[in-house]
């Protein structure tokens, strides 16, 4: 009864992997295609004009690039392109990383954990983007930045704790089994809950932006925005309603479907979460109103009062500044015409009309 329940069960798995296979390949496809649609604007809009590193386009680097070989080997080893493996110990395969990656006996355990790894790193720079976003709103407000990074801080920590904890049950289970050319271990129950920790930070986010748009509607300020702010609240949504709607997937498979299908919903949520965060960059750096296309540590702001138009518009507006390491626009209020205070000459020069 048990053996016959065991081969029931490795064969729905191998029905599972043959359906992950063609919708993790589908998500990378995904990926390099919008890295094509999207390499031009980031020419343009990122790496042309003299600019300094900031830590912002560090961690579009990590996001854009650094993530890209890991999903391709995550496919690689789950396309079963790899020739077969053997659960005994080489020599040669401690001599090459690519080996040992792909085709080494230790491959299973060595890729497997790195890829985990990579993707929980993936997501914490792709959180810590989004934070910057909203911290623009606020114009960098050291309340609201000391709250959002402590709030972040927590959901990161209780992350990589449940990463850690889980490897350390998982792992040393974790073997190659020839018959399938795939590999298998024991599940975790408490991985199940590996993506509560980035749901509840992107939650965190979206709550300060919903606050920031409402209470900029009830002061009158959501009348006339300017095209930063709005590429903030709109690309915002857009990356809460995508992405946590994966993190939804991906969390539903992990606590109610086979294990067999949980790398379909982590694999699938890597690359296309990687390939939105990149765009959601880009199109705020060729967002920003003036002259560069470069998103400059200090940018002419226009606020959303000067779309109404004046003759006596001020020559110098104030400037987006960036604050500390971020190095990431702030939107600082600007004085309208009507503010201004005259100058004594024009006083002089004014004559009241008779009254009759």
């Amino acid at each position: 009864m048990a053996q016959s329940s065991a081969i029931n069960e490795l064969i729905t798995s191998l029905v599972h992997i043959q359906a992950s296979r063609y919708t993790c390949a589908a998500a990378m496809t995904v990926m390099f295609y919008d890295f094509a649609l999207t390499i031009s604007d980031e020419i343009k809009f990122v790496w042309s004009g003299s600019q300094k590193m900031s830590s912002a386009k560090l961690m579009f680097i990590w996001n854009r690039y650094l993530t890209i070989p890991w999903i391709v080997l995550a496919n690689y080893h789950l396309a079963n392109l790899r020739p077969p493996l053997s659960n005994t110990l080489s020599d040669k395969s401690l001599y090459r990383l690519f080996h040992l990656l792909t085709c080494s006996p230790n491959s299973c355990k060595v890729a497997i954990v790195s890829i985990a790894l990579m993707q929980g790193i993936s997501i914490m720079v792709g959180v810590q983007l989004l934070a910057l976003r909203v911290l623009a709103l606020y114009k960098n407000s050291r309340k609201v930045r000391i709250a959002l990074f402590s709030w972040l801080a927590a959901c990161h920590i209780t992350l990589y704790t449940i990463v850690f904890i889980s490897m350390a049950r998982f792992v040393p289970f974790l073997i190659y089994l020839p018959g399938t050319n795939t590999c298998y271990t024991i599940s975790d129950k408490l991985i199940t809950y590996i993506y509560i920790p980035p749901i509840l930070a992107e939650t965190g986010i979206l709550v300060l932006q919903v606050y920031h748009h409402v209470q900029k509607n009830r002061t009158g300020g959501g009348a006339f925005q300017t095209t930063l702010v709005t590429t903030l609240y709109r690309d915002g949504y857009l990356y809460f309603a995508m992405v946590m709607s994966l993190r939804l997937l991906c969390l539903f498979i992990y606590l109610f479907a086979p294990a067999s299908l949980w790398f379909l919903a982590n694999q699938m949520d890597f690359p296309i979460s990687t390939a939105l965060i990149s765009r959601f960059f880009i199109q705020l750096r060729g967002a920003v109103p003036g002259a560069s296309p470069v998103l400059e540590s200090t940018i002419p702001a226009v606020s959303s009062r000067t779309a109404i138009g004046s003759r006596n518009r001020p020559k110098s507006p104030q400037l987006i500044t960036s604050y500390g390491p971020m190095s990431f626009p702030t939107i600082q209020d600007y004085t309208s015409p009507e503010e201004t205070l005259v100058p004594l000459q024009q006083l002089r020069k004014f004559r009241p009309s008779r009254l009759n």
